[in-house]
């Protein structure tokens, strides 16, 4: 059996700041196609213990000329440093490995969204969060491909 060793740095709290879903249209999307994704991030140290760590997520459907629906997805990580582990690499843990850890609840809260408005279901797809948000220092936009 595997022993599981814990981090040094811990995600304790994650707070929904904003979920905003507005529906343009009646019409209900039967492909992802025409569905844009935008990424940003920030992040905090409050002190030398505490931390957050932002995610907003702007998704766009205007699959020709008629806009069907937007959503707007703002995460806050509440990230801990246990004692004993290093200071200095606190700063570089909230921008870089405790977003990736708020990705999966965005994706349960836009599929959520998506059934309560009563379109289709949709699975944001897993992503390399890293590369996306190397790749510009502005909000990253890319197109999903995977519906549910």
């Amino acid at each position: 059996m595997n022993t599981l060793v814990m981090h040094g740095y811990q995600l304790r709290e994650i707070r929904i700041d904003k979920l905003s879903f507005i529906r343009y249209s009646e019409e209900v999307p039967e492909s992802p196609e025409g569905l844009k994704v935008s990424v940003d991030t920030n992040s905090e140290a409050i002190d030398e213990t505490n931390g957050l760590a932002f995610l907003t997520i702007n998704l766009d459907f205007d699959p020709s000329s008629q806009r069907l629906f937007s959503l707007e997805l703002n995460l806050r990580g509440e990230c801990i440093r246990e004692p004993g582990a290093d200071e200095e690499e606190f700063a570089h843990f909230l921008s870089k490995y405790s977003v990736p850890l708020l990705w999966p609840f965005a994706r349960e809260i836009v599929w959520n969204s998506m059934v309560r408005m009563g379109f289709p279901p949709l699975v944001l797809s897993t992503i390399n969060i890293h590369k996306t948000l190397e790749a510009s220092s502005d909000p990253q936009v890319c197109s999903e491909p995977s519906g549910g």
